[in-house]
């Protein structure tokens, strides 16, 4: 991911986003921003006959071909970066919208993000290093959540990697002259939600091996500014995976931040908390320390306008202290976790480049006509039963 220009560093947060902006989420565990409705509108206003770009042909191409291998892709670069246009994004997905197996794809399956400030769309496939590692990680912060015996632990929702529409600024993309405009996509390796107010995720998690860890810093301030502070904590994990020597892994941790401006005015702005801080060291030591956290990070701020304004917009524990029940995961908790991925990693990795066969393995084998047998049976036994009731 090549890292894009920054986003402003400020946003009002009393400032509502207007309700047509397009900013809903789903909640279904794929990662899928635009519905077959939403599709429909945002390709109506496209000539049928304009020619598809040779960068949307590239692009769809790459889709089916990762379709088709599905995550065992080893030989393709595991990210892929494009520059778009506003009409090309729509353009397509208007294209994958033909081939009904590719859009299913597209919807369910592919991992992408789609920035419309700078017209980058990016094309994610995680390893199962990564997969593993997140699952691992969220298993241990449930842990922790169920063993603080309160009823608000079931308002947490896990939406696994639900893909985010976040709004974007009245401004076209790159060389784009036209109104068609598309929010930005964020495929977030996980995301926590609170069911009273499922539009945006309080918790985020993300992390990085694939991409430049630099755009991770980029990401976290623009899932807080663009939820104009909904977003209670965004939390970053380098693993340093990109089969270096060395085996160091980090950790940062950003929130919203309130101040008031000369005028007056409150102004939010997203505040790195925890910045690059070693949870295991170059050699694969393990470090001292822990990743804290609090249930109000994970629950949606309960306090109204005029108290969001003041200086007091740490989340919902300010409001309510009962919620205001913090607990860590130490490091070390951390670096088993990761450990373990990686060892499992690498194991499948040597089997998929020698698949040499157990000596006196059986191959099995399901015969046809044992399936035809028991669907005739079933088709025996309906009739028979049906002239038993005549």
């Amino acid at each position: 991911m090549s890292s894009p220009s920054p986003l402003p560093k400020t946003t009002a947060i009393a400032i509502s986003t207007p309700p047509d902006s397009g900013s809903d989420i789903s909640l279904h565990p794929s990662p899928n921003n635009v519905s077959n409705t939403t599709c429909k509108r945002l390709t109506e206003d496209l000539p049928s006959e304009r020619a598809v770009s040779s960068t949307v042909a590239g692009i769809i191409d790459q889709i089916r071909r990762r379709a088709r291998a599905g995550k065992e892709v080893l030989a393709e670069k595991l990210e892929r970066t494009h520059t778009l246009t506003h009409t090309e994004f729509i353009q397509l997905q208007q294209e994958l919208a033909k081939e009904q197996d590719l859009w299913a794809y597209w919807r369910h399956k592919l991992r992408y993000d789609w920035d419309s400030n700078t017209g980058q769309l990016v094309l994610r496939m995680p390893t199962f290093l990564h997969d593993f590692f997140i699952s691992s990680l969220k298993k241990e912060i449930q842990r922790h959540l169920d063993a603080l015996q309160t009823s608000t632990t079931t308002q947490i929702l896990d939406a696994l990697s639900t893909n985010i529409a976040l709004p974007s600024p009245d401004v076209n993309g790159p060389n784009d002259h036209n109104d068609h405009r598309v929010s930005s996509t964020r495929s977030p390796d996980a995301v926590y939600f609170d069911e009273t107010s499922t539009r945006f995720p309080t918790v985020i998690l993300e992390v990085s091996y694939s991409q430049k860890w630099e755009d991770i810093h980029y990401l976290a301030d623009q899932y807080i500014t663009a939820s104009e502070g909904a977003t209670n904590v965004v939390i970053g994990i380098n693993i340093g995976y990109n089969g270096k020597s060395s085996k160091e892994a980090t950790i940062s941790v950003w929130r919203p931040k309130t101040y008031t401006d000369e005028d007056g005015n409150p102004i939010g702005e997203s505040e790195v908390s925890v910045k690059n801080v070693a949870f295991r060291g170059e050699d694969g030591i393990v470090l001292g320390g822990a990743l804290e956290l609090n249930l109000s990070d994970f629950l949606a701020t309960t306090s109204t306008e005029a108290e969001a304004c003041s200086d007091q917009l740490d989340g919902a524990a300010d409001n309510n202290p009962s919620v205001d029940m913090p607990f860590a995961v130490p490091f070390s908790t951390l670096c088993v976790h990761l450990n373990k991925a990686e060892e499992i990693h690498e194991r499948r990795t040597l089997a998929s480049a020698n698949p040499a066969p157990l000596p006196g393995r059986r191959r099995w084998k399901r015969k046809r006509h044992t399936l035809l047998y028991s669907t005739r049976r079933q088709k025996h036994l309906s009739c028979k039963r049906k002239r038993m009731q005549q």
